[in-house]
Parts: C-alpha cells; sequence; structure tokens
C-alpha cells in the first residue's frame, strides 16, 4: 500500500493540476504512438497500431472523463467522481514506459507481421 501512496505523491508533484497540461500531454503522447502506429502499419505489424488505438483511448478518458462529470453531474468537486482519470493516464504513462524499455516505441517486433493466408 505504501508504494501507491508514493506512487500517488509523486505524480502529484511532478504533473501540473492544469487541464491544459493534460490536454498537452495527450497530443504529445498521441504523436509519439502515432509516429510508432504509422511505422508498423506501412510494414504491415498489427500490434503498433492496436496499441496505439489503446492508448488513444486511455488518453482521450482522461480528456473527457472530467468535462462529461461537469456537464452530467454539475458538481465542480471532481475529486469524488474522477478515478478513471488518473488511472487512464497512469496505464498510458505504463505502456509508455515498457515500450521504451523494450525498444518497442517507434516500431513493433517482427513476429507480429500480418500473413495473406
Amino acid at each position: 500500500m505504501k508504494f501507491f501512496t508514493l506512487a500517488s505523491t509523486t505524480a502529484g508533484a511532478f504533473f501540473p493540476r492544469r487541464f491544459a497540461f493534460d490536454a498537452l500531454l495527450v497530443v504529445a503522447l498521441i504523436m509519439v504512438f502515432g509516429v510508432g502506429a504509422y511505422n508498423d502499419l506501412r510494414q504491415q505489424r498489427t500490434y503498433g497500431v492496436v496499441r496505439f488505438f489503446l492508448v488513444v483511448g486511455l488518453l482521450l478518458n482522461l480528456l473527457l472523463v472530467p468535462l462529461l462529470v461537469i456537464l452530467t453531474t454539475g458538481v465542480t468537486n471532481l475529486a469524488q467522481n474522477l478515478l478513471l482519470a488518473p488511472i487512464s493516464l497512469d496505464l498510458a504513462l505504463l505502456i509508455l514506459v515498457a515500450d521504451l524499455l523494450n525498444h518497442r516505441l517507434w516500431h513493433a517486433d517482427d513476429r507480429q507481421v500480418i500473413d495473406d493466408d
């Protein structure tokens, strides 16, 4: 339990609490994973394209959940209703770190090639 508290405190210290920062982070991560998806699409690999759409879905949660909570409930106390947004950000950053460590950020492995059989 202490690890999760440490991770949450560290993330709170490094990431600003502004929606504009989240929007810029979303654009930057979509661009990074988009390059990998484009490279994999040109080489007929499906893994990078699927990973791109997974990250886009997670990042859309990060952008849309706060807006939808405000619009649907009218509550500006977002701490009670925003469990999905930080989890989506953590998962997207975990995918980014895993791809960096496995050298798969700009392309997928050669094993995931589409066959025309």
